[in-house]
């Protein structure tokens, strides 16, 4: 690969690991947020809140593997 394809390739996973690394730190905190709020103290919160809650986790983890999967198939393309 050129000088020029090694920088681009660098750039790319750059960016992205500019954006999956805050978005790990936001999953643990939701998590932690989540069984929190499951704990015996709060098991009056309103369900919807904390059904909201995991569907955002959810959809958080979905977008974490998504960036993973471009961040491997960049490490492709740089290998071939």
């Amino acid at each position: 690969m050129s000088v020029a394809a090694d920088q681009m390739v660098a750039n790319i996973k750059g960016r992205i690991n500019d954006e999956l690394v805050p978005l790990k730190e936001r999953i643990t905190g939701l998590e932690r947020a989540i069984k929190y709020a499951e704990q015996e103290q709060f098991g009056g919160m309103c369900m919807r809140y904390k059904n909201f809650m995991k569907r955002q986790l959810v959809a958080m983890r979905e977008y974490a593997d998504m960036l993973e999967a471009r961040l491997a198939e960049v490490e492709e393309i740089r290998a071939a």
